[in-house]
């Protein structure tokens, strides 16, 4: 999986995580993980950005917690930077 396209998703990650409490974390993990068995909800995982989830999980991991810490993780490392 391309570095740009790892960034981008976790942006997607955080931004669903930081919708101002309208979704809750363990729903964004149930998304992000019916999209890695290829059923997105069509809310939050769409057709047009379930390639994303499924490359990650194809490059780097299917594991939906290990997906949500790096995001939460690139977003420390860009505050810093």
């Amino acid at each position: 999986m391309r570095d740009g396209d790892k960034e981008d998703l976790y942006r997607l990650v955080l931004k669903w995580l930081s919708n101002d409490g309208w979704w809750s974390e363990k729903y964004v993990r149930d998304c992000i993980q019916s999209a890695h068995l290829g059923r997105p909800d069509g809310v939050l995982v769409t057709s047009e950005n379930q390639w994303m989830l499924r490359q990650y999980r194809n490059a780097v991991s299917p594991s939906a917690d290990q997906l949500i810490e790096e995001a939460r993780k690139f977003t420390e490392v860009q505050d810093v930077a």
